[in-house]
């Protein structure tokens, strides 16, 4: 990973999570009763020492363990499981579904892999069983969560395979990417695809990253208040409105990174299905399999299928 990569995967993140943090405690101290001015200087010894270290690569690393960590096919409500219907996008599929039949029937040969791309899931669905359950719903699918299909929940009734089972696909159809973008980095036209997917896979992850800091910062922050246990019973109502106050400041920046990240993605996706469907067409019978490519034809089976599917010319 080149220094530019690093700068935009782990010094963003550290620096977010400091910089909000003290934000919030500043601001929870205020509502508290103590001058800014006070908290400053509270804060000043550690804060001078810790920005050398800990608002740059070093924090920056551990912030993307966590995001890593709770990055899973299944969303989970933690510390809750899983409850078999909230889950991740199957991007692979997603980015796979733009190619031809023959295409897919190629990349399954080679990888030895079957590799399916139909549609797993939709959009959270209105909950028929109370209005306030409902417009939980509808902040859901307006914050582009999905769930998994009717078909696929019945397909499996029980909750462990049918994660096990969403996990599996999930997986394998980007892992399957993974490899065609290797792939294509050798060649002129497909470095070129994979160098873009890669920037903007920097960004999507980094603003990830960015919500888990303002996350952990806020954490960080409640935690202090122990601490304060008697600032907090001489301004209870002023610690309260503190604690509601920073709590929405974090909830909403955290909406703005979670759009800004899916509108990212949006168009990786978009970049990267169009790359590679050229990419294929261009380079289609590299992936021709070696019985086929050594009957000594001189146009391979992959392009003689992709011509059979493609319309013909008016």
């Amino acid at each position: 990973m080149n220094a530019t990569r690093q700068i935009l995967r782990y010094s963003i993140p550290g620096s977010l999570l400091l910089l909000h943090g003290v934000a919030c405690f500043l601001l929870y101290r205020r509502l508290q009763g103590v001058p800014f001015a006070a908290s400053s200087e509270v804060l000043g010894e550690n804060v001078r020492a810790l920005i050398a270290i800990l608002a740059t690569i070093p924090i920056g690393f551990v912030i993307y363990q966590v995001y890593y960590f709770s990055y899973s096919p299944l969303l989970r409500a933690w510390p809750r499981g899983w409850q078999g219907r909230l889950i991740r996008p199957d991007r692979g599929s997603e980015i796979l579904s733009v190619l031809q039949p023959s295409q897919i029937t190629a990349l399954s040969v080679l990888f030895g892999s079957p590799l399916d791309v139909s549609r797993p899931h939709q959009p959270v669905q209105k909950d028929p069983k109370g209005w306030y359950r409902d417009l939980l719903h509808k902040a859901m699918a307006r914050l582009g969560l999905l769930e998994l299909t009717p078909h696929w929940q019945e397909a499996f009734p029980d909750t462990e395979e049918r994660g096990r089972a969403y996990s599996a696909r999930w997986y394998a159809n980007w892992d399957a990417v993974r490899a065609i973008l290797d792939i294509a980095s050798s060649t002129e036209g497909g470095r070129q695809i994979k160098e873009e997917y890669t920037t903007l896979s920097d960004i999507y992850h980094a603003l990830g990253a960015a919500r888990t800091a303002l996350t952990l910062a806020l954490l960080g922050v409640i935690v202090l208040v122990p601490f304060s246990a008697e600032r907090f019973l001489e301004h209870p109502v002023g610690s309260l409105l503190g604690l509601l106050l920073i709590s929405l400041l974090t909830l909403g920046f955290g909406v703005v990174l979670h759009l800004a990240r899916v509108r990212t993605w949006q168009t990786a996706a978009a970049s990267l299905q169009l790359g590679l469907r050229w990419f294929f067409w261009v380079h289609a019978d590299d992936f021709t399999p070696p019985a086929e490519a050594s009957n000594g034809a001189q146009d391979g089976w992959l392009n003689t299928a992709l011509r059979a599917e493609m319309p013909a010319a008016s």
